[in-house]
């Protein structure tokens, strides 16, 4: 028994060498690599471009007397526009404030022709030549790369009218009225900007201005007549930003 035993033990003592040689690994399973979401820091300037079509109302009254009863002219301005933005953000968590600067140029505009009757013969005429706009925007940030945020603030805009009557005479003839003013109003509206990349962002908005009214007169020697222009319009634009 004594020698079976000791025969045994040498057995194994002489199967550790081998065991140790070969050691069993034991390799955990892969795991699969999480979707990566990058952080993006809304904080910085920016500056970019934009196109867009805008559309709105903007009213014309003629004074009375002298001549026909006072009138008011109803035009539906509308055209594309585009033009350039700058800004900066400041970002707080996943709220956003800022303030932006754009300056668009377009050709919004709309005529009317009278044929008596009613009243005289005239061709009215309405144009907003370029808009610019003072804002401060706040927003919220969706899944780190998506702002939705609204804005408002200071408008300016250069509007034009015509009232031209008596076969467009020169001026100073009846109903020759022109005019020209920078009215300054006020802007609201809202938008979403999506990054693309730490640097490159689209966004696109909607914006209601209210430029409220001008008045301009038929310089003499015709009437003392006097005209009232007030302007509105919206505009969708749509643009890309470069965040710095």
């Amino acid at each position: 028994m004594r020698r079976l035993l000791t025969a045994a033990g040498i057995a194994a003592l002489s199967a550790l060498p081998a065991l140790a040689a070969d050691p069993v690994v034991m390799t955990p399973a892969p795991i699969a690599d999480p979707v990566e979401m990058t952080a993006r820091d809304w904080s910085g300037f920016f500056a970019g471009l934009h196109v867009g079509y805008g559309w709105g109302d903007s009213d014309m009254t003629n004074s009375s007397p002298p001549g026909p009863p006072s009138r008011t002219i109803g035009f539906d301005p509308s055209g594309i526009l585009g033009g350039a933005q700058a800004g900066y953000d400041w970002q707080a968590g996943n709220v956003v404030i800022g303030a932006v600067a754009d300056f668009t140029i377009g050709d919004l505009s709309d005529s009317f022709t009278n044929v008596p009757p009613p009243g005289p013969p005239f061709t009215a005429t309405t144009e907003i030549e370029w808009m610019a706009t003072l804002r401060a925007r706040a927003g919220v940030v969706l899944a780190e790369t998506t702002l939705l945020y609204g804005h408002g603030g200071l408008a300016l805009a250069s509007v034009r009218g015509t009232w031209i009557g008596n076969g467009g005479g020169g001026p100073g003839t009846p109903w020759n009225g022109r005019g020209r003013d920078t009215s300054v109003g006020w802007v609201v509206g809202a938008g979403v900007e999506h990054r693309f990349t730490d640097n490159l962002s689209l966004f696109a908005e909607y914006a209601y201005a209210d430029f409220g009214s001008y008045r301009f007169d038929d310089p003499p020697p015709g009437p003392a007549v006097t005209f009232t222009q007030d302007t509105s319009i919206s505009t969708v634009k749509i643009g890309v930003n470069y965040r710095f």
